[in-house]
């Protein structure tokens, strides 16, 4: 066998996937396990890839082809583990993420997939732990500090929730997707000004990242400071002109300042796109109501009603309609 020439193949295979040429990678890697058959690092790349792209059954094969050729394949066991929680199998992901720990028990990402297999097998306390150990072999491993973050918020323990928002934000302060999150966390804690200066700081990075413009909107809103959040959801919309959630906060603003022919306009706007929109139909509702047109919004209420008899919310605001 030419040693030299597999190396240069599997390299080649490596460089069209880290420049994101998914399918021309799959197919080649397809086409070089036909060459190599015995070649573990060829199949579990064609998992990678498979993984990467949703199809989840195909990735799980090629893992398995390759763990039959190297059983100590530590870093297949892994990726398995991610592919399983990802078809929400975390019990057969969890088997996996052992397996990877037992070979090679300083592996800080598998702690931190074990640790998302134990939270959604609600074993919160193993799933912790698991998070802990992550980052005890590797301190500057920013995934299990926000997954430690997120546990801790959802148990409404928001010291310690934003004490590892904190320590990943200061790992990776342009990492947005955790930036984005921290700032989440602090609009539901009605810490507004703090969840402004974080989205603001996405904004900055990306200019074009419209959950962020909407969320700020919401911010804004919040605080009563209405033209500056008709400003920001004007912002997500100009990246998207068919996003609903920050087309019908744009309603709400104007509903909230007393604008009812134009918040009526936009939430119309929105029912165009999706017509079952809760949310819309609950604000249409409102403003019918507001406008003196209570027989309009009982008519739309009670249609949305039909389908959805349990909602609250449609039911609080028919209410509000007699």
């Amino acid at each position: 066998m030419n040693q030299v020439l597999k190396d240069q193949r599997i390299q080649a295979l490596i460089s069209l996937y880290n420049n994101g040429d998914i399918k021309e990678c799959l197919l080649r890697a397809k086409q070089i396990a036909k060459i190599y058959p015995q070649e573990p690092f060829i199949f579990n790349l064609i998992g990678v890839v498979n993984a990467s792209i949703g199809s989840h059954e195909e990735a799980i094969v090629s893992y398995k082809r390759a763990l039959k050729i190297n059983p100590n394949y530590f870093e297949v066991y892994n990726n398995l583990g991610v592919v399983l929680n990802d078809s929400n199998k975390p019990d057969e992901a969890a088997v996996y993420l052992k397996k990877a720990l037992r070979i090679n028990p300083d592996y800080p990402e598998a702690y931190n997939n074990l640790g998302n297999s134990f939270k959604e097998l609600d074993e919160i306390d193993q799933s912790v732990e698991s998070y802990k150990n992550a980052i005890k072999l590797n301190p500057n491993y920013i995934d299990p500090y926000t997954n430690l973050a997120i546990i801790h918020a959802s148990k409404n323990e928001n010291e310690k929730a934003e004490y590892y928002f904190e320590k990943a934000l200061e790992i990776s302060p342009e990492n947005i997707q955790n930036i984005s999150t921290f700032a989440n966390h602090l609009y539901h804690q009605k810490l507004f000004d703090r969840s402004k200066e974080l989205l603001v700081a996405i904004i900055k990075l990306n200019p074009q990242h419209s959950e962020s413009w909407n969320r700020l909107g919401l911010c804004q809103m919040e605080q009563e400071n209405y033209d500056e959040a008709l400003i920001s959801f004007e912002n997500a919309l100009k990246i998207s002109s068919n996003q609903i959630e920050p087309l019908n906060n744009k309603g709400l603003v104007f509903y909230k300042t007393n604008q009812f022919t134009k918040a009526k306009e936009v939430f119309l706007k929105v029912l165009s796109f999706d017509p079952e929109y809760i949310e819309a139909i609950n604000n249409l509702g409102r403003v019918y109501t507001a406008m003196g047109l209570p027989d309009n919004a009982i008519e739309i209420l009670n249609s949305k009603l039909k389908k959805n008899a349990n909602n609250t919310k449609l039911l609080s605001c028919l209410v509000d309609a007699f």
